[in-house]
């Protein structure tokens, strides 16, 4: 699962300052996608500023608002297509595809296969 207890406070004062304001409202899908993932196992959550970045030996995805209306997680899913709303990035990009969210519906079965590769793979 997530971090040890004595590193939850940092990265809970991450999330409040990442998703205060007119973001706010995005914490909820924010909060969707992490109950899924926890499901997975053990990983470790970093703080970002703008930004949090989920990691086992290697980083997986990151989380964070991309506008006051979207959520977006980068996934590290090499040498797979994108397609649909997995969007593959450039070569060099810190991911290797995006995810847009704009609503709680969005946090879906297909988003959790891709999450749970991307974890899988970061081993």
């Amino acid at each position: 699962m997530g971090n040890p207890p004595d590193m939850a406070a940092s990265v809970e004062d991450a999330l409040a300052a990442i998703y205060s304001g007119a973001k706010a409202a995005l914490r909820p899908i924010h909060d969707k996608v992490m109950d899924d993932v926890n499901r997975f196992g053990h990983f470790e959550i970093v703080g970002k500023q703008l930004y949090v970045s989920l990691h086992r030996r290697k980083p997986f995805a990151m989380i964070g608002p991309a506008t006051e209306t979207c959520v977006e997680i980068g996934l590290d899913l090499k040498g797979v297509d994108g397609a649909g709303r997995l969007l593959a990035m450039p070569p060099g990009s810190l991911c290797s595809h995006v995810v847009k969210l704009t609503s709680l519906a969005d946090v879906n079965a297909e988003l959790t296969a891709w999450m749970r590769a991307a974890y899988d793979a970061a081993g």
